[in-house]
């Protein structure tokens, strides 16, 4: 990223692991935004620069984690 940061989209369907996921990265500096379905991640993903995906490949809905 151009400011140095790295941002990291995390997509989760279940609240505790992506919680954990994203303090975790917030420990370690990393900026994170987190989402439960993959429509949400999808349309982050389309309106933000991340340097990372971090997903769950089995999420419920119409995108799943491998289409991100």
């Amino acid at each position: 990223m151009a400011d140095g940061f790295t941002r990291i989209l995390v997509v989760d369907d279940n609240d505790e692991i992506r919680c954990m996921v994203s303090k975790m990265l917030s420990l370690m500096a990393y900026g994170s935004l987190s989402t439960n379905s993959g429509e949400k991640g999808l349309n982050l993903f389309m309106k933000n620069q991340f340097d990372f995906v971090i997903t769950d490949f089995d999420i419920p809905g119409f995108v799943l984690g491998t289409a991100l």
